[in-house]
């Protein structure tokens, strides 16, 4: 497959309004993250693409506008991995399979940043080690309801600096049943949730893609332009290091 020259982007590359999206994305980062954060941050996009192939020149010119460290991609499908390699070469590449050909979940990581593949067998979930000063660890999640795991199985992966990001096909506020199952997992762990204030879905009013971390604090938005995704990427900020780690239990 080859990048198309007439393809239709959803937004210029490099533009001014692209700059300055970015630019106020990290302004308010700054200001919600804890004054305990330190001001060396990461950013990330999550992106249920639902098919790589036909949405790797949108993931490719998010990269590039927002200057991203970390891409997590999700319900990815059937794609050539070798091409994205290509594609991506500024990045280090880890796939985890689905459990159906429409599953996937693939994170790229920019090379510069010390990574390692944590072991999962878990289908659709892909966790990843950045051995930073002070280490932290990514999670992808895509969960479809057919899903053969639980959130339990997702326990041993946490530790005291974490983050899961992913849909997970659960409105916490509209669906009801699917939500209490989910933060009844987390209340009984150390995860706090971070939810974007638009919704995720294009297709309805429904926020199902977010994040929970342990150990810090995130700053989390939907990206608004066009895709052809009937999900809107989403954008995250983490502190790359931390002065002070505090932890209490979750209240929602």
């Amino acid at each position: 497959m080859e990048l198309s020259p007439n393809a239709i982007p959803f937004f210029s590359c490099m533009d001014n309004k692209t700059l300055n999206e970015r630019d106020t994305f990290l302004c308010k980062a700054h200001s919600n993250l804890s004054h305990f954060d330190s001001l060396l941050l990461c950013e990330i996009l999550s992106f249920n693409v639902l098919d790589l192939d036909l949405c790797i020149q949108e993931v490719l010119l998010l990269a590039n506008s927002f200057k991203l460290d970390i891409l997590i991609l999700l319900e990815t499908g059937s794609f050539d991995l070798q091409h994205c390699n290509q594609v991506f070469s500024n990045y280090k590449t880890f796939f985890q399979k689905g459990e159906n050909p429409n599953g996937g979940v693939i994170i790229f990581v920019r090379n510069d940043l010390k990574t390692n593949r944590i072991h999962c067998v878990l289908p659709n979930i892909c966790v990843i080690g950045v051995l930073d000063d002070s280490p932290f660890r990514i999670i992808g999640v895509y969960a479809p309801d057919s899903k053969s795991w639980s959130w339990e199985d997702l326990s041993p992966f946490i530790t005291d600096k974490c983050a899961f990001f992913g849909d997970f096909n659960a409105d916490l506020e509209k669906d009801k049943a699917k939500a209490d199952s989910l933060m009844l997992w987390a209340d009984n762990l150390s995860p706090t949730p971070y939810i974007p204030s638009q919704s995720t879905s294009k297709r309805s009013d429904r926020i199902i893609d977010f994040t929970f971390s342990s150990g810090f604090s995130i700053s989390i938005q939907t990206h608004e332009g066009g895709t052809s995704s009937d999900h809107k990427p989403v954008l995250s900020i983490v502190p790359i290091k931390s002065k002070e780690i505090s932890f209490a239990r979750n209240i929602h």
